[in-house]
């Protein structure tokens, strides 16, 4: 009976240590959709794991400085990703990947993609 416990209990360890792993960064596409589509809903947490590290720093002073504004401010800040995502082109030239990201109402943003032990993160500095 110790052996089936220590076995279930093994197996539930392994399962909560690869589930970091679920968000799709297997080409640029994917990973800007991921990220763009966590900035839309506020999860900043999930924003993170898309990005750089200077990405990721750079989303954890928005969302800090999101906590020290007026609810108007946030509001205005956080407009720009609060639409719906039409369209993703991602074109890669002379080394560089750059990703298009239209919205549903023609706003356009572009980010610079990188590769990093074969998955594709967000490289850009959110402004606030």
């Amino acid at each position: 009976m110790r052996f089936f416990t220590a076995l279930v209990f093994l197996m539930g360890l392994a399962w909560a240590c690869t589930s970091e792993s679920d968000i799709d960064q297997s080409t640029p596409k994917a990973a800007a959709q991921g990220f763009f589509t966590a900035l839309s809903s506020g999860d900043y947490d999930l924003a993170k794991r898309y990005g750089t590290a200077s990405t990721s720093e750079s989303v954890q002073h928005f969302a800090t400085n999101l906590k020290m504004v007026s609810e108007a401010e946030q509001q205005e800040l956080q407009a720009p990703f609060q639409v719906e995502i039409e369209q993703i082109n991602c074109v890669e030239q002379q080394g560089n990947t750059t990703c298009t990201i239209l919205y549903k109402n023609q706003q356009e943003v572009r980010a610079d993609l990188v590769q990093q032990n074969e998955q594709w993160l967000v490289q850009m500095e959110l402004n606030f």
